[in-house]
């Protein structure tokens, strides 16, 4: 039996300490033959093992002997790793992979190079670095070692694409734990390498983060606080938009907002500089639908509202009309999109106790509000209640009898017939235990707010 067919048994048999002698045993010439078959086979069968957890030192240690022993010329070395990393898919195995990469950069010529630069990296980053982290059954510190791996790769083979860097920094290492092994080091490297690129550290919420509390933040203390916070936009608004965005990148966004807004005033800013934040409303309010952010979900709200109030009062009018108007025509998508809407009315509600010009606007609120209507009944308590508590608001505080008339006329009056129908609906159907609970208590809702209504409406002037 020639040397490959053996090891190759010995490998099938899992006999790795008598194939790690063999190959010991082999001349350079003999190994150099069987290399490529025989790398792929052990390189796969350590896939294996390691995916069933099983220990793969004694046959790491037998791959290790075959590089060292075998001499082949870097070129080929390159073409068997990407042989085998297309082949690999446990965690482990894939970053034996590019360590084994790492080490061959500097006999590598420029074709090879491009190609890591050009096609690996992207690779690497969307097909694994990208599913590992959706990957539950992966630990994360398995996915902070890749990370720091591809950062390696990425500088050691001169890759100049800021891009392929922001990405893997804002939609991957943002959404790991901080409390992960080994993440102080990938902060350090990634900060490192946005400065060799020439890239500003201020474009990601991780690194500004990081460095808030820092005696070198990104974004310098001499600047004054709402300046600071326009700087942060870009780097905020990418974070809350991410696709595989969690609790993780989100509790980054909230520690950056808690760094800036309490040094900003209430009221201070001006109506002028509303369209440059609208898209952070936008992405910030989208966050505030997600009801799976657990804890931190109400820090989320809290954080929108603490960012509206720096507003003068009519820029905060107009960018929660903007909002409910981007929700309404389907423009901004959220997740619970009428308890969302129904969140925003009643933000605009408390803030006519405060401030006079939501009382004068308040017909434009309701004329983006009278033709709004949902299906569900238990999906959308919220916003009737709300609906209902604005109108009763409106009539007890004797806020414009004539556009209370119209409300009553085009609101008040077709949702009573609403709740007429969801009450017929639900006699049929005896079934649907959310419907019968909220029924009462809308209807409830609806006579207090008709008498209220009434009663202002009978009054003479």
């Amino acid at each position: 039996m020639d040397f490959l067919a053996n090891a190759l048994d010995l490998l099938e048999k899992n006999a790795v300490d008598e194939l790690k002698e063999a190959i010991i045993g082999a001349d350079h010439d003999t190994l150099n033959i069987a290399f490529m078959e025989l790398f792929a086979a052990m390189m796969n069968k350590y896939d294996d093992m390691a995916s069933e957890q099983q220990c793969t030192q004694p046959l790491l240690a037998a791959i290790m002997h075959l590089n060292k022993n075998a001499h082949v010329k870097p070129k080929e070395m390159y073409i068997a790793l990407m042989d085998v990393y297309e082949a690999v898919r446990a965690p482990s195995a894939v970053q034996l992979v590019l360590e084994m990469l790492l080490e061959l950069l500097g006999e590598m010529n420029n074709n090879c190079m491009d190609e890591i630069r050009d096609h690996v990296l992207p690779s690497l980053l969307q097909e694994r670095i990208m599913k590992q982290l959706v990957d539950e059954d992966i630990a994360r510190v398995d996915v902070v070692h890749i990370c720091g791996l591809f950062i390696r790769l990425f500088r050691s083979s001169g890759c100049k694409k800021a891009d392929l860097l922001e990405s893997l920094i804002s939609e991957v290492v943002s959404c790991l734990p901080q409390t992960s092994a080994g993440f102080g080091a990938l902060i350090d490297s990634s900060f490192t390498s946005y400065v060799d690129l020439g890239q500003n550290p201020a474009s990601s919420t991780l690194l500004i983060a990081s460095s808030q509390h820092s005696a070198r933040p990104c974004i310098p203390v001499v600047y004054s606080a709402d300046y600071r916070f326009e700087r942060c936009l870009p780097a905020l608004i990418r974070s809350l938009s991410v696709r595989f965005s969690n609790s993780h990148n989100i509790s980054l966004v909230l520690e950056v907002l808690q760094g800036f807004i309490p040094a900003i005033s209430e009221l201070s800013l001006s109506r002028h500089r509303m369209p440059l934040f609208m898209e952070f409303f936008c992405a910030l309010l989208r966050t505030c639908g997600n009801v799976g952010l657990g804890d931190i979900h109400d820090e989320c709200l809290k954080a929108f509202v603490s960012s509206l109030q720096r507003f003068e009062p009519i820029a905060q009018l107009l960018i929660l009309r903007r909002l409910i108007r981007l929700i309404k025509i389907d423009h901004l998508k959220v997740s619970l999109e009428s308890q969302v809407m129904g969140w925003l009315i009643d933000l605009y509600r408390y803030r006519m106790q405060k401030y006079p010009i939501f009382k004068a606007e308040l017909g434009f609120l309701w004329a983006e509000l009278t033709e709004l209507r949902y299906t569900e009944l238990h999906e959308s308590v919220h916003f009737y209640t709300a609906l209902l508590v604005l109108a009763q608001f409106q009539a007890l505080h004797r806020i414009n009898k004539e556009l209370l008339r119209e409300v009553d006329l085009r609101v008040l009056g077709p949702l009573q017939q609403q709740l007429a129908d969801w009450t017929t609906l639900t006699t049929t159907d005896s079934g649907n235990d959310e419907r019968v609970q909220s029924l009462p208590f809308l209807q409830f809702t609806m006579l207090q707010t008709r008498n209220y209504v009434n009663q202002f409406l009978s009054k003479e002037r």
